[in-house]
């Protein structure tokens, strides 16, 4: 007789698992400012970093609570971060409500431990967007060392 087990310990067991192997000795996070405007019009953001080791690269999803905003640039910030050297930046609308941003340094020189400013976002509201607010969250932040850990 074969017996099923139950679908939600094993599921939280590999939960576990994957949360233990990205773990790393070394931390940092991403954090976004804020902004408003009115529709057709556009807001820049920033992107705050604080990181405890030499970061060369690093990727994340801009996420909209409702597609209320289209991302019309983003530029890395030059009065933290050394620009003149060769920085990939690469954005991706997923879906509706999701871009992935993918930025690293090809010359591994990278930003080095700190906080601040490193990159700023220009939003243009929608036209067609109902006034109110609406969050934007990064989500699925991965920060790489040279190591690339």
């Amino acid at each position: 007789m074969i017996r099923h087990l139950p679908y939600i310990p094993i599921l939280a067991a590999c939960i576990i698992l994957l949360d233990i192997s990205s773990s790393h000795a070394r931390s940092g996070s991403l954090s976004l400012g804020s902004g408003s405007g009115t529709p057709n019009q556009t807001f820049t953001v920033s992107v705050d970093m604080t990181n405890d080791t030499r970061i060369v690269g690093f990727q994340f999803d801009i996420v909209e609570s409702v597609n209320a905003v289209d991302i019309v640039n983003v530029v890395i910030d030059s009065t933290h971060i050394d620009t003149t050297r060769q920085w990939a930046l690469s954005l991706n609308r997923v879906n509706a409500v999701t871009t992935k941003v993918v930025v690293f340094d090809f010359n591994l020189k990278g930003i080095p431990s700190g906080s601040g400013p490193f990159a700023e976002i220009t939003y243009r509201v929608r036209s067609d967007v109902l006034s109110g607010t609406y969050p934007i969250h990064l989500r699925a932040v991965v920060l790489a060392d040279a190591g690339a850990g």
